[in-house]
């Protein structure tokens, strides 16, 4: 199991991104999917740092982002944890991307990509504490003999 904490500030999230992505070669997940691990990571830290406490009256000290990963039997794990505002993903509607740039709603892209670039994503309000676990399957089999009946 792997854990860290960072600041909540903007100048953490490329150490974040960065971060995940040794992390994600390490697990063994192909290239490409190391990358989209990346932008998601890099697209929720930022929304973090920005919104969650950036949002709030009285953010708290110290605010951070914490991470605990974990790989088991072709699964990697990862989970972040904030005390920023609470924050209902599924309020998020999909993005049209088929209007053009000057017709398109600023926001929702970060949303989007974890629901199409990440196997399985579950957001939870835990306390004072948001709470965001992401799934990734590393062998093709695996998401098969999890899901399987047997």
């Amino acid at each position: 199991m792997f854990q860290r904490t960072w600041p909540a500030r903007i100048d953490s999230v490329r150490d974040i991104m960065q971060t995940v992505e040794q992390l994600m070669g390490r697990y063994g997940l192909e290239q490409r999917r190391v990358l989209h691990m990346g932008l998601v990571v890099e697209e929720l830290a930022a929304n973090i740092v920005n919104h969650a406490y950036g949002d709030m009256p009285q953010p708290p000290d110290p605010a951070e982002i914490r991470l605990t990963a974990e790989h088991h039997q072709g699964l990697i794990r990862l989970i972040f944890h904030d005390a920023g505002c609470p924050f209902d993903p599924s309020t998020v509607p999909e993005p049209d991307l088929t209007a053009s740039i000057d017709d398109r709603h600023v926001g929702g892209l970060g949303i989007y990509f974890m629901r199409n670039l990440v196997d399985r994503v579950h957001y939870q309000r835990e306390g004072d504490t948001n709470r965001w676990t992401f799934e990734i399957q590393t062998e093709p089999d695996a998401a098969a003999s999890t899901d399987s009946p047997h």
